[in-house]
């Protein structure tokens, strides 16, 4: 029992696990890939539409206010996690 449960985490986590079709987002539009290093530069999270800018081209969507305002020890978790990723 316990087994199973490790291996479910593990198939969650690697994503390769079936609970997650259709996926919750999708990441939308061609481009480099690269998180902008501001909001100027496209860095965002739009709230009329709930997309999750990485750069001024592509997207993560739909992301729910909830998941982005969401907060552990004062800090956006999302926000924090592409922050982090800047120019890469």
């Amino acid at each position: 029992m316990l087994a199973d449960l490790g291996q479910r985490l593990v198939n969650l986590h690697l994503l390769c696990s079936a609970e997650l079709d259709p996926p919750l987002a999708r990441f939308e539009r061609g481009g480099d890939n690269r998180v902008a290093k501001s909001k100027k530069e496209g860095l965002l999270y739009d709230v009329r539409t709930g997309r999750v800018y990485v750069n001024k081209n592509q997207y993560f969507a739909p992301g729910p206010l909830e998941v982005w305002e969401y907060t552990i020890g004062g800090y956006q978790v999302a926000a924090k996690w592409l922050k982090d990723r800047r120019d890469r």
